[in-house]
């Protein structure tokens, strides 16, 4: 478990420092200039400016994010096989097993709806509680 997750960490993060680097350089400077006149600390600037015109980013990552937590797969079936003793297993790998392995396709399309539900569920909450309007601000 501890090399899945050392290889999750250093693989999956790339494209989430681009994307927010990207973001960040999207934030007009005149805020922060205008911020700076008005006596707000680089504290203040970064809660009140920076967090809230990034939080569309943060939303989308996010929810990449988990889904794609979900949806491991690969790395479990080249290093682990589910092993030991079903220790990594997740429900995709399940899925798979149920479906090519014991040729079970009812359970391995329930599990896969309810991976979906699940993902969707997840989602959506992580959607109401991340995501206002930029302009509140």
């Amino acid at each position: 478990m501890p090399s899945l997750i050392l290889m999750a960490i250093a693989t999956g993060q790339g494209a989430s420092v681009v994307l927010l680097t990207a973001a960040m350089g999207g934030i007009p400077e005149t805020l922060y200039e205008s911020a700076k006149v008005d006596g707000a600390s680089s504290r203040r600037q970064f809660w009140h400016i920076t967090i809230p015109l990034l939080r569309p980013t943060i939303l989308y990552l996010m929810i990449m994010g988990t889904i794609s937590s979900f949806q491991v797969f690969h790395p479990i079936y080249v290093m682990t096989s589910g092993g030991p003793y079903h220790a990594t297993e997740t429900a995709v790998f399940q899925l798979y097993t149920y479906a090519y392995h014991l040729v079970d396709f009812g359970r391995a399309s329930a599990i896969g709806v309810i991976l979906a539900l699940i993902l969707a569920l997840v989602s959506a909450v992580q959607y109401l509680v991340v995501s206002r309007d930029e302009t509140e601000y």
